[in-house]
């Protein structure tokens, strides 16, 4: 499940990403997620990249913030790294310890 949602796929590209892994059981918990209408946290992120794959919604934002700052750079997941360069691509700051790279459990990809 957390594969198919750090990536920037709408409702049923999930669903369709579950059943090609054969994922039973995330599928189910997915299918339950929808009939009631739910966002977990998973999906709020996945859901954050569709809104900012959206030229004008990324420019609105980009436009709004003058600079971007993250710090702990290295505990990014790569779908947090495309939010964050949609939003403050050429205008961020980025600092980070690679020997504090603590959530590659997560997601995260120090290297």
């Amino acid at each position: 499940m957390r594969l198919a949602k750090q990536q920037a796929l709408d409702d049923a590209e999930v669903e369709r990403f579950l059943q090609a892994h054969d994922s039973n059981g995330a599928l189910q918990l997915e299918r339950q997620r929808l009939a009631e209408k739910r966002l977990t946290y998973d999906d709020l992120p996945r859901v954050a990249e569709l809104l900012l794959n959206d030229d004008a919604v990324a420019s609105l934002y980009r436009n709004h913030f003058s600079a971007v700052i993250v710090d702990e750079f290295q505990d990014l997941t790569p779908q947090q790294l495309r939010i964050v360069n949609r939003i403050g691509l050429g205008k961020t700051t980025y600092a980070g310890d690679l020997a504090q790279g603590i959530y590659s459990f997560a997601g995260a990809q120090p290297e």
